[in-house]
């Protein structure tokens, strides 16, 4: 905490950690983490570059390297696991928990990706609850779609308002 102005109820472990801060009540806790936040609020981030540019988002979760890099104004996230969340910039309410679940969601909202590169090339896509290794993994802009088992869904890009169940279930 470099420059912690006006901000309050802070904690800061690691180099740069909540370098320019003017929020209250962040927890960052690695290199890097939450470096680049000013007034975001009530946020927690562990690993290096954790919610990295995360300026004015308030209510988010980044946990693993690099979770949430990217997030600026996104909130009520949770991202757990390297790189997890990583491109996510404004979007809202999404879960991703994985090694690269969600990598490049960017805007998409309400998402659920739970396993390694689970909706990993989402961007804009809402309303996703995609469960296992690789699961809706070349899903980028489909909404409403609900895939169950490693690499259900794996090549519907974007076809929405579907259902797979089982391994490698395809359209």
């Amino acid at each position: 905490m470099f420059s912690n102005t006006n901000g309050s109820n802070n904690v800061a472990i690691g180099d740069s950690g909540l370098l320019n801060n003017t929020g209250t009540f962040n927890t960052a806790v690695g290199a890097r983490a939450l470096y680049l936040n000013t007034t975001g609020a009530v946020n927690t981030a562990v690993g290096k570059s954790a919610g990295f540019s995360n300026t004015t988002g308030n209510e988010n979760s980044f946990f693993g390297v690099r979770a949430g890099a990217n997030n600026t104004e996104g909130v009520a996230n949770s991202f757990f696991g390297r790189d997890a969340g990583y491109n996510n910039t404004t979007a809202f309410f999404n879960s991703f928990f994985g090694e690269h679940a969600g990598y490049n969601n960017t805007t998409g909202f309400r998402n659920s990706f739970f396993g390694a590169s689970a909706g990993n090339n989402n961007t804009t896509g809402h309303d996703n609850a995609f469960f296992g290794l690789n699961t809706g993994s070349a899903n980028t802009i489909a909404n409403y779609n609900s895939f169950f088992g490693s690499g259900a869904g794996s090549s519907d890009s974007t076809g929405s308002e579907n259902v797979f169940f089982g391994y490698a279930d395809v359209l």
